[in-house]
């Protein structure tokens, strides 16, 4: 797939230390080198999503909790009452 679904996930952590062990092992890198990063994209659902990245993945599914994402200013936002 294109993008996983994180939530649905029974280990998530094992998921991303994979994709942190594919990263170090394609650069040969230490494995304790490798951090993540994370960026938001643009795409209100999953199955918009065209492309699949050429190192790393992509995960959809994520819940905010006592914050939100503000879609006007693109960035983390205090929740609403």
């Amino acid at each position: 797939p294109s993008s996983f679904w994180l939530t649905a996930m029974t280990t998530p952590h094992r998921f991303v230390t994979d994709i942190r062990r594919r990263h170090a092992r394609l650069h040969n890198l230490p494995l304790h080198s490798v951090s993540l990063e994370l960026k938001v994209l643009d795409y209100q659902t999953a199955d918009k999503v065209t492309f699949v990245p050429d190192d790393g993945a992509l995960v959809h599914g994520l819940y905010l909790q006592a914050a939100r994402w503000d879609l006007r200013q693109w960035r983390l936002a205090e929740s609403l009452p």
